[in-house]
């Protein structure tokens, strides 16, 4: 059983791309200026099997997973758990929020645990007079994104290179009148959207089938041809 504040769907604040966002309740930093301060106290959380969880993160086949809260690290054993079976029955990416810091978590085996399910880790408490709005998905300069299996394989801290360019790829019909068509629909809804939404956002928008990471956008008028488009991560 964990304690949970709430399990958002469909997130896109939490880390690149939809994303479950799973809150727990409990944390023990109580940072100042925390966008979250009901979180702190895990009595307030409601109880949530862990069976459940992972249910309701598995049933959306297209986003990926983030623990935020309160912090997960306050709660390893329950949240080693809902990883581990992420993990073992999707290919999903599980992002991790704590005001622990990496360097902390390795020392501690209930914590370290929950690490080696986490592919990304957001680490560090939210300093007020480090507020940055320009950072991604951080709050202020001192936190960390951190690539948590590659830390672990060098044993030592190795920060988490996030590219949010798209590049597009053609893989059949190249029609290049259609090629700078779909490049300027593209850029058009990237000033809006960040890219892994474009993908999504099209799909619902013109009805148009969408797997993980691919769009099909149809026969060229001109040239009565079709090209599959590749969104390339």
């Amino acid at each position: 059983m964990l304690s949970i504040i709430d399990i958002i769907e469909d997130t896109t604040v939490d880390g690149p791309g939809f994303r479950t966002a799973i809150y727990a309740a409990g944390c023990p930093n109580k940072c100042p200026g925390c966008h979250n301060p009901e979180s702190w106290d895990i009595h307030k959380g409601k109880k949530v099997r862990t069976e459940e969880i992972v249910d309701k993160v598995l049933a959306d086949e297209f986003a990926n997973v983030t623990f935020s809260g309160g912090d997960p690290m306050f709660q390893p054993e329950g949240f080693t758990e809902v990883a581990k079976a992420i993990k073992e029955k999707s290919q999903k990416t599980i992002w991790c929020y704590t005001g622990y810091k990496f360097e902390d978590l390795i020392k501690n085996p209930a914590q370290a645990a929950l690490l080696s399910y986490i592919d990304v880790l957001v680490d560090g408490r939210y300093k007020q007079t480090l507020r940055d709005e320009s950072l991604l998905f951080r709050g202020s300069s001192n936190q960390r994104l951190i690539d948590v299996q590659a830390s672990l394989n060098k044993k030592e801290v190795v920060k988490y290179k996030y590219n949010p360019g798209l590049r597009i790829k053609w893989e059949s019909g190249v029609i290049p009148e259609q090629s700078r068509c779909c490049e300027a629909l593209f850029q058009t809804f990237r000033k809006h959207f960040r890219h892994w939404y474009i993908r999504i956002y099209i799909g619902k928008a013109f009805g148009m089938g969408v797997s993980q990471k691919t769009c099909q956008l149809g026969r060229s008028r001109s040239r009565g041809q079709s090209g599959l488009v590749r969104i390339i991560f």
